[in-house]
């Protein structure tokens, strides 16, 4: 089982990382750091994650979607794939897509670990046959999504997302940037 982050175990360096299938026993370090991102939405005034239900979680571990991101053995940060295509990205083609959702890091970390999800994500597009990665962030986030530009993401636009039962409570009503990343070429 990894440990959920604390103040003596947390990672203090950037080290080499290697990115897994979460475990259903990951799952108390996994809700920690999304505690931890909901905080830092909070301080920063922003949109904030809603909270997630357990049975979700442990499903996408069930279906092998929800990866983490390890350094020196411990949790660094975590996400989830999704592979269907999305409503809010109804005006965009579907073919050969898959999404990344709930992207987080231990909030402690100094570093980012997204260019090692990019570099992991080149690797596992290219043996699922899959062209390119998207993301959305709410639009508020200015600095998120200016970072993600930076790293490689087009931003595709903005939506103004209705109230739908099927997605989280956190989108209902919200704005957000969609983005993408070719990885055929990348």
């Amino acid at each position: 089982m990894t440990e959920a982050p604390t103040k003596s175990t947390r990672i203090k360096e950037m080290t080499a990382c290697t990115i897994e299938l979460s475990k259903t026993e990951d799952i108390d370090t996994i809700f920690s750091i999304y505690k931890m991102a909901t905080e830092i939405q909070r301080e920063k005034k922003m949109h904030v994650w809603m909270g997630f239900e357990r049975s979700l979680i442990e499903q996408e571990i069930k279906e092998e979607r929800h990866w983490k991101v390890l350094m020196n053995n411990q949790i660094a940060g975590v996400f989830c794939l999704n592979f269907s295509p999305e409503d809010i990205w109804r005006n965009y083609p579907h073919d050969s897509v898959f999404y990344i959702h709930r992207l987080a890091k231990d909030s402690d970390l100094k570093f980012s670990i997204l260019s090692e999800i990019i570099n992991w994500a080149k690797s596992f597009a290219r043996s699922k046959n899959l062209r390119c990665l998207r993301l959305d962030t709410f639009s508020d986030n200015k600095e998120l999504i200016a970072y993600y530009v930076r790293s490689g993401f087009d931003l595709k636009g903005v939506i103004k997302v209705n109230s739908d039962p099927n997605l989280p409570l956190h989108y209902q009503n919200a704005s957000l940037a969609l983005l993408e990343m070719n990885l055929v070429n990348g």
